[in-house]
Parts: structure tokens; C-alpha cells; sequence
């Protein structure tokens, strides 16, 4: 299993993990990464959301630090990791490489993960 590691906030207390979206379309195996890690800010996190804000103010298992002293908030393969990458950079206010004018396949992934966030 590969990792692919994105550092949104460098100083980030939390590892919000992705498992890659597997495209049932798709005959033959993509050489990609079997699971994208991004690295984040708590704060930004429970500002921007409230599903993040209770799950971090509650007794559930992504409240507590792990062994690598960070938060870990596990997401699956449920969402597209561009996409994903897009919000959380928005999220922390990081919108100097956010492109203009994206595909309609990526604003569909875009509005699912804000929707569920």
C-alpha cells in the first residue's frame, strides 16, 4: 500500500486520511497511491464544519491523538482526492493555486464532499 502524504498546514495537529476512490470503469490497475493522508489544521477543520467540530468535541475515537501525536480522521474511498484536496485548501484559506474553472465530474466531487462536511 502506498501513502501519498499533502501538507495543507505544515503545523497541522490533524491527519485527515482518504482512501483513493476506486473507478469501476477502469479495466486495468492505475499506478496511484492506495491512500492520500493530508495534513491539517484542527481548528480550520471545526471552524469550516460542524460535522468536524462535534466529532472532535466528543468521546469518538478521532477526538483522542495517536501514537504520532496527531489526530486521525479516517474518510475511506468515498471521495475523490483532488477534489478533497481542493476543499481542505480552501478551507485553510489556501486559494492561490485553486484553478478558476474546473470539470463538471470535479464540481460534482467538490459539492458531495462539502455537502457531507
Amino acid at each position: 500500500m502506498s501513502i501519498t502524504r499533502i501538507q495543507i498546514d505544515p503545523d497541522g495537529d490533524t491527519l485527515v486520511i482518504l482512501g483513493v476512490k476506486q473507478d469501476l470503469l477502469c479495466l486495468t490497475p492505475r499506478n496511484h497511491a492506495s491512500r492520500n493522508t493530508f495534513q491539517c489544521s484542527k481548528k480550520h477543520l471545526t471552524f469550516a464544519s460542524r460535522r468536524a467540530a462535534k466529532l472532535f468535541s466528543t468521546n469518538f475515537k478521532e477526538a483522542s491523538r495517536e501514537a504520532d501525536g496527531l489526530y486521525h480522521w479516517n474518510f475511506g474511498g468515498i471521495f475523490d482526492a483532488e477534489a478533497f484536496e481542493l476543499v481542505l485548501k480552501i478551507i485553510h484559506g489556501k486559494t492561490r493555486g485553486i484553478p478558476q474553472d474546473v470539470e463538471l465530474d470535479l464540481l460534482a466531487g467538490i459539492a458531495s464532499i462539502v455537502d457531507d462536511l
